[in-house]
């Protein structure tokens, strides 16, 4: 095809590598602690969640979505704290079968039918 494939992916790591490490930089920022087990597969699966609840198809959606699922969190587990996490899943699985795109998807569909 004529591109240099090699450029394109270097570029696309390094760009990738750099949101990762500012992303790392500011939760440990807003937590006041970092240590290696956060890069465990808990944190992993909280990271999807976020983006599942607010949408993939836009970086301000992961965003709100994370927001969204911290806010959750907090509120749960002051009410209820022994089943927080459960009403979090049931919350995920309920956005996952109904809203596909997440949130923003829904904000997408109804801005492009207007």
């Amino acid at each position: 095809m004529g591109y240099k494939t090699s450029f394109y992916k270097i570029v696309a790591f390094g760009v990738s590598g750099s949101v990762a490490a500012l992303a790392g930089a500011l939760y440990a920022a807003h937590a006041s602690f970092i240590s290696p087990s956060i890069a465990g597969v808990l944190f992993s699966t909280e990271v999807v969640v976020w983006v599942a609840i607010g949408g993939r198809y836009s970086l301000l959606g992961a965003f709100a979505g994370g927001i969204i699922v911290s806010f959750l969190s907090s509120y749960l587990s002051t009410i209820t704290p022994q089943f927080w996490q459960v009403f979090l899943g049931i919350i995920f699985i309920v956005t996952i079968i109904f809203f596909k795109d997440g949130l923003a998807g829904i904000f997408k569909k109804r801005y492009e039918s207007k």
